[in-house]
């Protein structure tokens, strides 16, 4: 079970996707109250990922955990 409603976690998606998109044309994002910084694009990623495993977690669904072990040559 989930602490969180489908409609917060529909929120909080929105925002860290917005934040994406801000991070890939500026240094810097503000959304409630919290700057963001490109540097921090990982924890920006990581958090989106949870919101939406989260989201699919509690419309019953299993959440999917994405491991990226950096790039392949």
């Amino acid at each position: 079970m989930s602490i969180w409603t489908e409609e917060e976690l529909l929120r909080h998606i929105g925002l860290y996707k917005t934040a994406l998109e801000d991070l890939a044309t500026a240094e810097q994002t503000t959304f409630e109250g919290i700057t963001l910084r490109r540097s921090q694009l990982p924890e920006v990623r990581k958090q989106l990922q949870y919101y939406e495993g989260e989201l699919e977690r509690l419309r019953g669904g299993h959440a999917i955990h994405v491991v990226n072990f950096g790039s392949v040559r």
